[in-house]
């Protein structure tokens, strides 16, 4: 986008350099959106892991507990 942007600068196009920021920002806020995403994702990973933990020393309740929390993050 910055090779754009320059680019259009150059040209004296003013319009497109605007738009090309604005692509610029949104790529930008993608990808931050992408991290949140994947970080969000490990960690309903580790809850299930948690509750594979519990089931597995036989501690029912606990783990249909947090599987209940799980199914709720799982909908938002």
């Amino acid at each position: 986008y910055d090779q754009a942007i320059s680019a259009y600068q150059n040209a004296n196009n003013g319009k497109m350099v605007a738009e090309m920021r604005t692509k610029k920002e949104t790529a930008a806020a993608n990808a931050a959106a992408d991290r949140e995403k994947a970080e969000y994702e490990a960690k309903l990973k580790a809850l299930e892991l948690q509750i594979k933990e519990l089931e597995a020393i036989g501690e029912m309740e606990e783990a249909e507990e947090l599987r209940k929390h799980l199914e709720t993050l799982r909908g938002q």
